[in-house]
């Protein structure tokens, strides 16, 4: 696999464990192509870790939905893998939102249910924390415990290991649910 020395162990473990999870649910998952990563632009390419870039284009995880419950069990909290169409939106210039987060030493990784967006520092690479930048909490400006970052998890390998599949992996496709909890499973159609 292209470049997979930039992940470590565990992540490749963690992510070939949940491209099997995805697979025997049946979610609607799929690698990125890097013809997709290339499309992005330079300035905003830039501010995306490549190691992200490697763990997407060589694991089954993009479309994929995780959920655990929040701080307290508030809430459940969503995750799912940011692509490179919503790099290119969210870090594009102009946006006045995210795009601040790379001058503070952020990025995005993921987006959550409720329009908060899940960050960790660029320079810790894949082995570093990741953060709930809380929209609702953050005054813009740098992201700080008292300005909307809440911690979530030391390391991404142990949020996916973590976290369990959700049935909102399946709502872009209509009829789509195949293989979750209260639902009859449908039989896998062969051509």
């Amino acid at each position: 696999m292209e470049n997979e020395n930039l992940l470590p162990d565990e992540l490749i473990k963690a992510a070939r464990n949940l491209e099997e999870r995805f697979q025997m649910l049946r979610v609607p998952s799929r690698k990125i192509p890097i013809a997709e990563w290339d499309a992005v632009p330079a300035g905003v390419r830039r501010h995306i870790p490549p190691w992200i870039e490697v763990l997407l284009s060589n694991y089954s995880l993009a479309g994929g939905v995780l959920e655990y419950a929040g701080q307290n069990n508030s809430h459940i909290r969503q995750f799912s893998f940011s692509k490179p169409d919503e790099y290119a939106y969210e870090l594009a210039e102009g946006k006045e939102r995210f795009e601040v987060l790379p001058t503070f030493g952020l990025s995005p990784i993921g987006y959550e249910s409720d329009g908060s967006m899940w960050v960790t520092r660029i320079a810790d690479g894949p082995s570093g924390e990741i953060y709930m930048l809380d929209h609702s909490e953050w005054g813009g400006g740098e992201p700080t415990k008292k300005n909307g970052l809440v911690f979530a998890s030391s390391r991404l390998s142990l949020l996916v290991a973590s976290m369990a599949v959700s049935d909102v992996s399946y709502h872009e496709e209509a009829g789509a649910i195949a293989s979750v909890l209260w639902i009859k499973e449908k039989p896998i159609r062969k051509p």
